[in-house]
């Protein structure tokens, strides 16, 4: 006989509580329609507009209070009771609660025989299980399982989902059929439909989002104004709920699109500049700031390109921008200013082959475009890009122009003024000057000169100080990019690759990494590399990472030059061929180090309609009922445990807290043994993604006999 033991498995897609909370709420209304049944005067109000009378009645909102919560227990529940207008009818709700988690409407089904060769513990009561289906128990097993028969006071699954936009753009109603209902449950007020969407930029339901709750209604037609936005397919499905409980969701309603498409983003607002500094190298940093612009899709990222221009280019379009903004406050001038947008397209912008660019993602509002030369004319264009449904859209472009100072004088005004607001933003280039030897390790991309005093060198008594620069990293066969650093005597006064005058030493170190790679997030030593050129190629990097660069002349110690560089994630690296980015990472993995200690690392999940900002991590095991439970800050991916029991199976869940609530959850398994050479890593089958209760752990006697089981067999 054969024993497999399964993994955790994803419990859906949709939030197993959604049925639940809207139960709850049908409860609620039941009660209210009970109660003032006799009030001759609101049975008409009690049969259309029962929401919003909950809503206005004080014991019906105190009821209904918990039921749009979530809570880890019913502590929890009972404690958010407090500031209530009526205590008890909200702790007595939280008690429904609990009782309709705990048992769902309905009975398991019979399972067949092959279920006693795989012993498996997904769930604990039926809440743990999505929709409709109840933790049913088979054997050594629980699992989550559709019912087989179902309480006829149950309401019949909706159908005939139709979509129809409205006369007024944005807006649609949703209808449905109902179904046959009884006397009984035609005679209810409180019988309630729970409407959800997904949507996608193709009508094809693997590309759409998960479901969501767009509303609820006590009618069999939705009417939604101004929600659905252009460019994007959507799919509705429909549940009956009722205070018994509920069959489940429609089947999803066809793919629907409004008629007004999608547009590209107008320009980025308010384009501005900000703080300007010059540096040692005599060049100028340049800050710039916008606002996101208005927008039917979400802003994917923002290109920002400059390119050398001229004071009459600039002068040119500064007073154009003029003249336009005095014509938008004169209404009499609409025929000027229409000529006004005809001299507009005149403006030519910057020529492809001139162009500097650089991408920033849409949460930045600002980027600090580095190595201007002075007394200088730059042209600047903004851009935001979208994906939709007919491809990616390039925004139209905004303008600013840039003069910079001359270097001379920017250094008399910075010797008097105070230091500038350190910028902590995307960089448009890196570019770094020397610093100290004893300055501390930065984590950023900027690189600060040190003001100390040093001893007098040759490099010391330069005019020109040394100049460090970096290529943007790419990906060919492996994450690399190349280095060169200018001294006037010891690299001819130049950067040319090749140039040469001495012998260096280059000391590269990682200080920080974003995203975990195997083999290469926890390295973060020194690596040493002597060349006889300014520059070198370094390879074997990391997706995602921060590193410092040191380099020093290698006969006298001499230091050239220091500096920092970052390396984008996999997905925004360049590359001549696609890089496999899914197969140089894995949501979450442990090391088993000792026979009783572990280490684990999860990959950080980008999701740009939540932010993370924090982890929440257990580690049990069937053996041993406690639950380690740790959180960290949403940088630190990693956890270490110590102190572990050898010989044990140990699982990890890491469960991302979010600006919205919990996210997604990650989940493996690892084996701690006593033979430390049988030690590598042990993974069951998983490493999946999937979205659980906070607690849903078991510790059955018969599964932990068959834990005990398999461990016997994997150490034959």
């Amino acid at each position: 006989m054969r024993i497999v033991l399964l993994a955790l498995l994803a419990l859906g897609s949709v939030s197993p509580d959604e049925l639940i909370s809207t139960r709850c709420q049908a409860q609620c209304l039941h009660l209210m329609d009970q109660r003032l049944q006799t009030n001759v005067d609101l049975r008409k109000t009690l049969k259309h507009h029962i929401i919003q009378l909950c809503k206005d009645d004080s014991t019906c909102s105190a009821c209904s209070a918990p039921c749009r919560e979530q809570f880890d227990d019913i502590k929890a529940c009972k404690k958010s009771c407090v500031a209530s207008d009526d205590r008890e009818t909200c702790e007595d709700s939280c008690h429904y609660l609990q009782t309709i988690y705990q048992e769902k409407p309905g009975a398991c089904p019979s399972v067949s025989n092959s279920s006693n060769y795989e012993c498996s513990a997904l769930c604990q009561m039926d809440g743990d299980c999505p929709e409709t289906q109840k933790c049913c128990s088979s054997g050594c097993s629980r699992q989550c399982l559709k019912p087989r028969s179902s309480d006829i006071k149950l309401l019949p699954i909706p159908r005939n989902i139709s979509v129809q936009e409205r006369k007024r753009k944005r807006s649609i109603i949703i209808r449905w059929a109902t179904g046959r209902l009884s006397k009984a449950q035609m005679a209810q007020n409180a019988n309630l439909f729970l409407v959800q969407w997904r949507w996608g930029l193709h009508a094809d339901e693997f590309g759409m989002t998960e479901w969501q709750t767009v509303t609820v209604r006590n009618k069999p037609y939705a009417i939604l104004k101004h929600l659905l936005s252009p460019g994007r397919f959507y799919e509705f499905r429909i549940a009956a709920v009722s205070q018994d409980g509920s069959l489940g969701f429609s089947t999803p309603s066809r793919p629907f699109k409004i008629s007004k498409e999608a547009k590209a983003p107008p320009p980025p607002k308010d384009i501005s500049l900000g703080g300007s500094k010059l540096m040692d190298s005599g060049l100028w940093n340049q800050i710039v700031n916008w606002n996101p612009p208005p927008s039917d899709l979400p802003i994917k990222n923002y290109q920002i390109s400059w390119a050398a221009s001229t004071k009459t280019e600039a002068d040119a379009f500064e007073e154009q921008m003029r003249k336009k903004t005095t014509l938008e406050f004169a209404a009499h001038e609409k025929r000027s200013l229409a000529a006004s947008d005809d001299d507009d397209d005149s403006f030519i912008g910057i020529q492809e082959r001139d162009r500097n660019s650089v991408v920033v993602p849409s949460h930045s509002t600002s980027s600090e475009i580095q190595g201007l030369f002075p007394n200088s004319v730059y042209l600047v264009e903004i851009h935001g890009t979208v994906d939709s449904s007919e491809g990616e859209l390039h925004g139209e472009k905004g303008v600013v122009f840039i003069r910079t100072g001359d270097a001379v004088e920017g250094r008399l005004r910075g010797s008097e003024s105070p230091e500038p607001e350190p910028y902590n933003g995307p960089k448009a280039r890196i570019a770094h000057g020397p610093v100290g030897e004893n300055e501390e390790t930065s984590e950023e991309l900027k690189v600060e000169t040190s003001q100390t005093s040093r001893p007098q060198t040759k490099l010391s008594r330069l005019q020109e100080p040394a100049q460090l620069t970096v290529q943007t990293p790419f990906f060919d066969q492996e994450l690399q990019t190349q280095l060169s650093w200018t001294h006037p005597e010891l690299c001819g006064g130049s950067n040319l690759v090749g140039g040469s005058g001495g012998t260096f030493s280059l000391k590269v170190r990682k200080t920080l990494c974003r995203e975990y790679q195997p083999n290469h997030h926890s390295d973060t030593r020194w690596h040493d590399l002597r060349v006889s050129d300014c520059s070198a190629i370094l390879k074997g990097l990391s997706f995602d990472c921060d590193y410092k660069v040191e380099v020093t002349e290698t006969l006298s110690g001499m230091s050239i030059v220091n500096g920092v560089f970052s390396t984008d994630s996999c997905e925004q690296t360049s590359s001549l061929s696609p890089i496999p980015c899914s197969s140089l990472s894995t949501p979450i993995q442990c090391q088993v180090t000792s026979e009783s200690s572990a280490h684990c690392h999860w990959t950080r999940h980008h999701d740009p309609l939540q932010t993370v900002i924090g982890y929440r991590i257990l580690l049990s095991s069937p053996i041993n009922q406690d639950t380690n439970t740790t959180i960290n800050q949403p940088q630190l991916r990693e956890v270490r445990y110590e102190n572990l029991q050898p010989g044990y199976v140990y699982t990890v869940e890491v469960q991302s807290i979010t600006n919205k609530g919990l996210g997604r959850t990650v989940s493996t398994q690892f084996v701690t043994h006593s033979d430390l050479e049988n030690n590598a890593i042990q993974r069951f089958p998983g490493g999946e993604i999937i979205e659980l209760p906070l607690e849903s752990s078991s510790s059955s006697p018969i599964f932990v006999f068959s834990l005990l089981l398999t461990l016997l067999l994997r150490l034959l």
